[in-house]
């Protein structure tokens, strides 16, 4: 039965659901870029699971950029999921919560993958 969301009291996401919510997007997404090479995107309405969002969001600005982050910022004290060298930092979210998300423990990804001698 269908329940439209203004009317649920509340909604469960499961994994079967989320991937249903995100399969139009990632298609629809992936015909843009197909008949606009190299456009990028709006970086104010990007999202967070882009899989190529460094040249998404940044072009070929990005290799430059993260130069200048690692020179004037090299602590990483700023973070934002979708910032020049996010990907030096991790989400790290509990056992068994696979859906993405901005509140979990922030940690650093050379510390995360590290392993003991």
């Amino acid at each position: 039965m269908f329940c439209s969301h203004n009317k649920a009291r509340f909604l469960v996401m499961t994994p079967r659901y989320q991937g249903a919510l995100a399969l139009p997007s990632t298609n629809s997404v992936d015909d843009w870029r197909a008949v606009t090479p190299g456009a990028g995107s709006y970086f104010n309405a990007c999202d967070i699971e882009e899989p190529r969002w460094q040249h998404a969001f940044f072009g070929t600005n990005y290799e430059r950029l993260l130069a200048i982050k690692r020179e004037t910022g090299p602590w990483g004290v700023f973070y934002a999921p979708t910032m020049v060298c996010s990907a030096d930092w991790v989400i790290a979210i509990s056992e068994g919560e696979g859906f993405p998300a901005q509140n979990w423990r922030l940690c650093s990804s050379s510390m995360m993958y590290a392993t003991s001698p």
